[in-house]
């Protein structure tokens, strides 16, 4: 009983799988059933190069999108870089200008300074 029981059950798995195989039919198979194996080759074809053009497009729009950002960010940095470039060189020029200025009020008070003390000398 038990060796009927099994065979039972294995011929019951071998139905479902032709069952499920006789489901599960491939669109190049439903095409070449409906227009014939060459229609059916042309249309996956150019079903797989639509999907492929569709994958480019997307990877292409992903590297434009990135290169944009590269490029807005490197305006950026050159505007801030320039920026402060600016500021350092008023920095400087500023500094420059006091320190000029302090000198001259330095030679000037010395000159002043001298003229005096010549002048009390003679």
């Amino acid at each position: 009983m038990k060796i009927n029981n099994a065979s039972s059950t294995a011929l019951a798995a071998q139905q479902a799988l032709a069952a499920a195989k006789k489901a599960t039919v491939s669109t190049f198979e439903k095409n070449s059933k409906e227009f014939g194996p060459i229609a059916a080759s042309v249309i996956g074809l150019t079903s797989s190069a639509s999907q492929a053009s569709s994958a480019l497009g997307k990877v292409v729009d992903g590297v434009e999108n990135e290169i944009k950002d590269v490029a807005t960010n490197t305006v950026a940095l050159a505007t801030t870089g320039a920026n402060e470039l600016k500021n350092a060189y008023n920095t400087v020029a500023n500094g420059v200008g006091t320190a000029a200025s302090a000198a001259a009020n330095y030679a000037s008070t010395g000159l002043s300074a001298a003229t005096q003390a010549i002048n009390a000398l003679v």
